[in-house]
């Protein structure tokens, strides 16, 4: 057991490999079979069965248009009361016996119906006035009783039966004398002169019409009256009902008759499961055929991998001796040779250039430091790099080196990294000057491989000398301040940013006089647009960082005096102090957001305290002052918003929660008031409606009448009529 599991183990890799590639090829098999193979023969089946739905209903309507619909009119079109049918109808109204030419002009017209009309059998006439019978086209009777006229015509008595003028004989083979079935259509024609009587037409058809739009040989036609009796039934196919069967049908909204075709499934879908069949086998042999493949091609790829790695470890000094003749253990074997080399080349040199790399920058023994990183630095021309992790955990910088040196070997580019105190990374990179502008964008785009997600600030160009090092790193530092501004960027040049032309001077003083006026004004909405504004001015705007984080600070100073203005405190609004919390904010879209925060919540309290004033009266009594002292001056709601600094909307709801009513009321009322004092004064009512703002006499009239009751004129003579 424990040799079978030794075994196992020495080719697992190969065994492993060829399993998986062989249950893949399985699933993918699989998944073709039931997603496409299995629905495709679903789709088609469907299709072949509309198909075939389509053709039968086409014979069905061929044979309701040309045979049904045929031998319905066939028996008005030739007895209609028209001179050109004399001869068919004269045998109603005139006996025919022993007048030869009579008769010879009624077969006449009759042979020429039975050439016109193929399709009929034969047809039957009854002549109810005169007793006569005309049988198959040619024949005509005279029969003296009951019992002679039912061996002419066996049909007529189930049609005297029926209330009906017209009539399909149900399914029978003794009513026309034949070898196959036969469709009998009657029909009685009649006419006020005849009083009651008529000519009846019998129409026979034989089934053979109908194989001319149909196979009867492998389904069964079925015709059905309106009142589901059976007319015509293929013969041969009434009891196959232990088999399974496809039913077609077709209803006519002509004739009003029903069709229906039922064929057997294993006749219908023959071509279809033959096809699914042939299918079938093809992709079971292109499976076997896939997997013959599989096998040969990992049988050939195992040897030669074998080969190739015996003959390089060969030629690398570490040969592979007879007992690693697997894959895995020749894989371990030379991972742990190669292992060890590298261990031994690269124990110290990666904490070596990172130490060298900090203190070159940070000016610390900078001569000596120089020196040892002098002979790495083979190219001109420098970049300092400084990139920037959103997860500070520690990173193995020094298999980053390792897999960096791999890489600036291929682009000949050299890669110096070390970390500093705040967690950033700094990378220096050396390369010739006429491949910058492809080697390092190629080395941005793969740091996130390395760093995951990060961000990278990129000095200026710089010589390869320890005090262009230095500035390179300082102007790299500079950039990624401006990640503030830009936090969605992932990398900043000194290019985009150019340090040297921003300004250090601006000014947003109306910026911050509508943002006041927002707070005044309580318009959360504006507030929030004019610091959108502020927003993009920044990052549009070419200021540098000391300006905007200056100017940022303004914006915090200008919300604090606000807040101190009002009387609000600080630290029962926010419970931290603003001033100092901006600072720790680590891009301007949170300092956006943060922001709308202040300003909803200082405006919340400035209308808590506003309403806790209102309780008071204080509010009431100065809106009822600005009234009473305005009411002669046209006074209005925009006159009440500007002096009291509030918007119509907001006004408009505490006006009705102070005064308890509304502010339209409120002032008529008043306005009437003072009329009535007017009055009392000895003004006329031209004069008050001047006075009190109505746009003329009779609306002031309206209006007062429409409260007291009266008009202004009899109030002040009920009331004031000692006054002249």
């Amino acid at each position: 057991m424990r040799k079978k599991i030794k075994k196992l183990s020495e080719y697992s890799v190969f065994y492993l490999v060829l399993l998986v590639n062989f249950f893949s090829i399985l699933a993918l098999s699989m998944f073709n079979y039931f997603v496409f193979l299995s629905s495709s023969q679903k789709t088609y089946r469907e299709s072949f069965l509309n198909y075939n739905q389509k053709v039968t209903d086409l014979a069905f309507r061929n044979i309701d248009q040309q045979i049904m619909q045929v031998i319905y009119n066939i028996p008005q079109l030739y007895f209609s009361d028209t001179k050109q049918n004399d001869a068919f109808l004269k045998p109603q109204e005139e006996k025919l016996e022993g007048r030869a030419a009579e008769i010879t002009n009624l077969i006449s017209g009759l042979r020429l119906i039975q050439v016109s009309y193929p399709i009929i059998e034969s047809m039957d006439l009854y002549y109810e006035n005169t007793r006569t019978v005309v049988t198959g086209f040619s024949n005509v009777h005279f029969p003296g009783s009951i019992e002679e006229l039912e061996k002419f015509l066996p049909w007529y008595q189930e049609f005297a039966q029926q209330d009906n003028d017209l009539y399909f004989m149900e399914e029978s083979t003794d009513v026309y004398p034949a070898h196959e079935p036969v469709l009998t259509y009657v029909r009685r024609i009649a006419f006020p002169r005849w009083e009651g009587s008529g000519v009846v037409v019998a129409l026979h058809i034989s089934a053979s019409v109908f194989s001319d739009y149909i196979d009867e040989s492998v389904g069964c036609l079925k015709i059905q009256a309106p009142d589901r009796r059976i007319l015509y039934q293929s013969s041969g196919h009434e009891d196959e009902a232990a088999e399974n069967k496809t039913v077609l049908t077709y209803e006519s909204s002509t004739t009003s008759l029903s069709y229906e075709y039922a064929i057997a499934d294993s006749v219908l879908y023959a071509d279809v499961n033959t096809t699914n069949r042939v299918f079938l086998f093809n992709f079971i042999l292109s499976i076997l055929f896939n997997i013959a493949l599989l096998l040969a091609i990992s049988r050939y790829s195992g040897r030669i991998y074998r080969e190739r790695l015996v003959s390089l470890s060969e030629e690398a000094g570490m040969a592979i001796g007879a007992e690693y003749k697997s894959f895995d253990s020749s894989l371990q074997h030379l991972r742990k040779e190669i292992q060890s080399l590298s261990d031994t080349a690269n124990s110290s040199k990666a904490l070596r250039f990172q130490s060298a790399v900090r203190a070159l920058i940070l000016n610390r023994r900078s001569d000596e430091t120089y020196t040892v990183l002098r002979e790495y630095l083979n190219y001109q021309f420098c970049r300092v790099l400084m990139i920037q992790r959103s997860e500070v955990e520690k990173i193995s910088l020094e298999q980053i080196q390792n897999q960096m040196d791999l890489w600036g070997r291929e682009t000949e580019c050299h890669i110096l990294l070390t970390t500093m105190e705040r967690g950033e990374v700094v990378g220096l990179a050396n390369f010739p000057k006429e491949q910058e502008n492809t080697v390092l964008p190629r080395l941005i785009e793969i740091l996130p491989t390395y760093f995951g997600e990060c961000r990278v600030a990129v000095g200026t160009l710089c010589l390869a000398e320890k005090e262009e090092i230095k500035k390179a790193y300082r102007s790299a530092c500079e950039i990624a301040r401006y990640w503030f501004i830009y936090p969605g960027k992932y990398v900043l040049y000194d290019a985009d940013i150019q340090p040297g032309k921003l300004r250090d001077k601006g000014s947003h003083l109306k910026l911050f006089e509508a943002i006041e006026k927002d707070i005044n004004t309580e318009n959360l909405l504006e507030f929030k647009l004019h610091l959108e504004m502020l927003v993009v001015s920044f990052q549009s705007g070419s200021y540098t960082m000391n300006y905007c984080y200056s100017t940022l600070r303004d914006l915090v100073t200008m919300i604090c005096r606000i807040i101190q203005h009002r009387g609000l405190d600080m630290w029962v609004m926010y419970g931290y102090d603003i001033r100092e919390y901006y600072k720790q904010i680590r891009d301007i879209e949170s300092f956006r957001e943060w922001m709308n925060g202040v300003c909803e919540i200082l405006l919340k309290n400035i209308r808590q305290k506003r309403a806790m004033i209102d309780t008071d009266g204080e509010f009431k009594s100065r809106l009822t002052a600005l009234i009473e002292e305005n009411l002669e001056n046209d006074i209005s709601l925009d006159l009440l918003c500007d002096k009291l600094s509030m918007r119509p909307d907001a006004l408009s709801r505490v006006f009705k929660q102070v005064m308890g009513e509304g502010y339209t009321e409120y002032v008529k009322k008043q306005k009437l008031n003072r009329a009535i004092a007017l009055m009392k004064d000895d003004y006329s009512i031209k004069e008050i409606a001047e006075k009190l703002g109505y746009s003329s006499s009779q609306y002031f009239i309206k209006i007062f009448k429409e409260v007291y009751g009266i008009t202004p004129y009899q109030y002040k003579k009920n009331n004031f009529s000692e006054k002249s």
